[in-house]
């Protein structure tokens, strides 16, 4: 009888165990190690936190089943194996696919093949752990560390093929200096703040409906026949600092680096002996930079000798760790549970601590300081104008990226609204109440004069179909010849390819004044700048105030699809040439469809 226990409580523990090890170790580290760029962390840092949550709830584990004798009894055992195998077949073999999990709404409905799947899954093995507790649980003594061997060995497998090059290029080889974020120079400035996912026409509405948000432009010229790079962060950011496309025909790290250390507007400025100050959106866009000395001073490299700093958890490590603990819940869910993990953009731990904990800690699950009023509140208490020389700044806003969060009252909520057109202009007229506010602080240190300011959207939204502009249900742009196939849908496209664009130059007062007819890129964002501030330009782009004597010119626009998984080439990238005035389907034209190059002639680097 002795030993019929000891089996018992081995076979609930290694169950336990293996379950434990999935949600802790196994998930959350694959998530990490296959998409490795895209996180400011390092793996320690992860497992800094998941090797102690590891041992608590195996510690945890071991007193409910060694003091509790209903959890040793055969049936629970076999419900537990059948519980914790399921989790890790659901997390690593089960993989459905619902793409880029970045705040975006889910739509469920498009995934009920998945639920059937899982539900048939899931209520077997459950059923069969009833009725043969017997067999469940004699296979836990043996098959539940074989599992867990069987993970330890894919982790292994899975770093062993990554590439490994100390993250070269990425946040994770740098500290971002916050403590310059709004110091300014009483000489000359230049600021440029990307509000993502702004759409131009929803700002023209805007400011037609209520002068009172056209009035606060002092000194501005809009641009409204303006083409966006990209339809995601991932190349619309890159496009917009660097003036180069995305092509597919070189890995994009490869691309960040030489756009970034050649082209792009940080390092033009910096070679011209700007202090430059980047600030992008960390945890969202910081895939996006080609992080490096040579392009911004606020970045102090990550001292690699030193233990105790690897061992630090900072308040932005520990916001990654919870992303990827409900990353690792979600991925290890059947389908029916997932929108409660998801929950509509919520997400299950992130909700909880936000709900239940002190507030002194709330701010580790919070992305408050990308919110535009949130940031225009700090720069209204900490701007100053402490230097001499030239100053650039670069801030990378939430803008009005989902989930939207504006409420009827001109509020920010902590609850996601949903993503309707309505909801979308009130988030936008947050947006420009954060620029009143942060426009009166430099008015106020007398340097509004001074500085030249640049504000975009890396693309527009059209992520509902109130948000489309001047298309039907049939639109379509125009295919070039050859073009067999190609992707998306235009009417997304083209709203996702018309962003905000608003310039003041130095000097310039007055009210703003609207240049239709110049048909501007944010390509031409790091000539416009070296242009204002009188430096010879780039290889690519031109003065967006120089773009109306160039009538007749086509500017490209590159859309993806964004998957879940980063990788070293992008998918499918439709190139649209746009001749003409960019809120017309006329103008549209799909030019091209870049592939990336077969498998066996993808270049190394």
């Amino acid at each position: 009888m002795k030993d019929e226990l000891k089996l018992r409580f081995w076979g609930a523990l290694f169950s336990a165990t293996q379950l434990w090890f999935t949600l802790c170790i196994c998930v959350p580290c694959t998530i990490y190690l296959r998409n490795a760029r895209g996180f400011s962390i390092q793996l320690h840092d992860l497992l800094l936190v998941a090797i102690p949550l590891l041992l608590l709830m195996i510690a945890f584990s071991t007193l409910l089943i060694r003091f509790l004798g209903l959890l040793k009894r055969p049936r629970f055992i076999a419900l537990l194996f059948a519980l914790a195998t399921l989790v890790w077949f659901q997390g690593n073999i089960l993989v459905w696919n619902y793409g880029p999990l970045d705040g975006r709404s889910i739509e469920w409905a498009h995934f009920r093949l998945n639920g059937v799947i899982d539900s048939t899954i899931w209520l077997a093995v459950l059923a069969l752990a009833m009725c043969k507790p017997l067999r469940f649980f004699r296979s836990a003594l043996t098959v539940a560390p074989a599992i867990i061997v069987i993970q330890v060995l894919s982790l292994f497998l899975i770093a062993a093929t990554q590439k490994h090059d100390d993250f070269l290029g990425t946040i994770k080889a740098y500290s971002l200096d916050q403590t310059q974020k709004f110091s300014f120079s009483t000489d000359r400035n230049a600021i440029l703040i990307v509000l993502d996912e702004t759409q131009s026409n929803i700002f023209a509405d805007v400011i037609k409906s209520d002068s009172s948000y056209r009035d606060m432009f002092d000194g501005f010229t809009y641009f409204p026949n303006a083409v966006a790079g990209s339809n995601y962060t991932e190349l619309a950011v890159p496009a917009l600092l660097t003036g180069r496309l995305y092509d597919n025909r070189i890995p994009k790290d490869q691309y960040l680096k030489e756009a970034f250390l050649r082209d792009s507007v940080f390092a033009v400025l910096k070679r011209n002996q700007y202090r430059v100050d980047i600030f992008p959106w960390m945890g969202w866009a910081n895939e996006a930079v080609y992080f490096d000395k040579a392009i911004a001073d606020n970045l102090t490299q990550a001292d690699k000798s030193s233990w105790k700093e690897g061992l630090y958890l900072s308040e932005k490590k520990i916001k990654e760790v919870v992303n990827l603990a409900d990353l690792a819940i979600f991925r290890s869910a059947p389908h029916f549970l997932k929108p409660h993990i998801y929950n509509d953009q919520r997400w299950f731990l992130i909700q909880i601590i936000s709900n239940y904990v002190p507030d002194k800690y709330k701010r580790f699950v919070s992305n408050d300081p990308f919110e535009t009023i949130v940031f225009a509140h700090q720069a209204d208490r900490e701007m100053r104008a402490d230097r001499h020389g030239n100053v650039f700044k670069y801030y990378h806003l939430k803008g009005n990226h989902s989930p939207l969060t504006a409420t009827e009252d001109m509020q920010v909520t902590k609850n996601p609204v949903p993503f309707t057109k309505g909801n979308y202009v009130l988030q936008l007229k947050i947006s420009l109440k954060a620029l009143r506010i942060f426009f009166a602080a430099l008015k106020r240190l007398r340097i509004y004069d001074q500085t030249l300011i640049v504000i975009v959207g890396d693309h527009g939204s059209g992520m509902a179909e109130g948000l489309y502009l001047n298309s039907t249900a049939g639109s379509r742009a125009k295919v070039a010849p050859g073009i067999i196939h190609h992707r998306g849908n235009f009417r997304k496209d083209k709203a996702r390819g018309v962003p905000l664009v608003l310039v003041k130059r130095i000097g310039a007062m007055g009210p703003m004044q609207e240049i239709w007819e110049s048909p501007v890129s944010l390509l031409d964002i790091p000539a416009t700048i070296a242009a204002e501030m009188g430096l010879a330009p780039g290889t690519s782009g031109i003065s967006m105030f120089h773009a109306c004597s160039q009538l007749g010119r086509v500017r490209r626009y590159g859309a993806i699809e964004m998957t879940p998984f980063k990788a070293a080439y992008i998918g499918d990238i439709t190139v649209y040439d746009v001749d003409g005035n960019s809120w017309q389907d006329e103008s549209w034209t799909i030019s091209d469809i870049l592939s990336p190059p077969p498998l066996g002639k993808q270049s190394s680097h």
